[in-house]
């Protein structure tokens, strides 16, 4: 039985993401010198804003779904029940308005508010870099994960394999998030988590249980990987350092104790002077003049000129 996937998009017209990637799962594509079909079949079908050249009524003729107009409406099927097993989210495209930096403006806070239950408790624009702006959503009282949208993002092509890894045991280029992992403190509150997840229409596989942990999968907005995990205790490395991987990663018994059981550090009381550049340790990518200004500056006159501490909405004392 092929899995029934809902499409909810912006737009669907020729050349457009939704055309590019709907159009596979309906008619097949290339594989290995082989036409290959998915086992999967379009049953529904949400598009945002139908303009002209709108090829959403004439797929669903040909190919038998149909187009319903919300998306609460295309995940059920028109009934009153989730009746798909995958949504196809594609947000690309489309009349949408345009910040005054000339980007438009896609919800992308919606999916991990809405399906993942994060709460938005920043939204504000980068101190020191011009036309940024991020979104910092809540984890715990202490963290948070943070969105950075900045006025070129735009212009760099998603690569699965190259940007972003697409799915959890893919590869991606080095220095690049290969998957983002979070945890929670029980398998009660994982299974939560996977029941809101999977009730906004998002798959999950899992959990997978890792031994120290159990874990469950899915994929967010623009492919970026996801896990949830939860631990009942802490890793006991005696079990988990393999001899095996350790020397497929060139680590000698020595350096794998010394890795194990790290020098403790006491601090100086926040004395040591920044070091001399050094090319062969790792740097932060700026323009070469710009960061020999920045490294510089005194840690009191690097503070002094770059913080900004005062919130964007100023509130009355409580």
């Amino acid at each position: 039985m092929p899995r029934r996937i809902a499409v909810v998009t912006t737009i669907y017209r020729y050349l457009s993401h939704a055309q590019h990637m709907a159009d596979r799962f309906l008619v097949g594509y290339p594989h290995a010198g082989q036409w290959h079909r998915p086992d999967m079949k379009i049953v529904s079908l949400y598009v945002d804003q139908k303009p002209e050249g709108d090829q959403s009524a004439e797929r669903a003729r040909e190919f038998g779904f149909t187009v319903y107009p919300s998306i609460a409406e295309a995940l059920r099927c028109g009934g009153d029940k989730l009746a798909v097993d995958a949504v196809l989210i594609i947000g690309e495209h489309g009349n949408y308005p345009v910040n005054k930096l000339g980007q438009k403006q896609y919800p992308r806070y919606e999916f991990f508010t809405q399906v993942v239950g994060m709460e938005l408790v920043a939204l504000y624009w980068m101190h020191g870099v011009e036309g940024a702006w991020h979104g910092f959503l809540k984890l715990n009282d202490d963290s948070s994960i943070a969105f950075v949208q900045t006025p070129d993002v735009g212009k760099i092509p998603p690569q699965v394999g190259v940007t972003h890894a697409g799915n959890p045991g893919a590869p991606s280029a080095p220095g690049t998030m290969q998957h983002l992992a979070l945890n929670v403190d029980t398998d009660g509150e994982l299974l939560v988590l996977r029941d809101r997840i999977r009730s906004r229409g998002v798959n999950v596989l899992g959990p997978i249980d890792h031994g120290f942990c159990k874990s469950i999968y899915f994929a967010g907005l623009e492919n970026l990987s996801l896990e949830i995990a939860t631990s009942a205790e802490a890793i006991d490395a005696r079990a988990w350092i393999d001899p095996d991987v350790a020397g497929l990663a060139g680590i000698s018994a020595q350096e794998l104790e010394r890795y194990r059981k790290p020098a403790a550090y006491a601090g100086q009381g926040g004395t040591v002077a920044q070091p001399p550049y050094d090319a062969t340790k790792p740097h932060m990518a700026y323009p070469p003049d710009q960061y020999q200004m920045l490294l510089s500056l005194s840690d009191e006159e690097f503070t002094r000129m770059t913080s900004q501490p005062e919130p964007p909405v100023k509130r009355a004392a409580a």
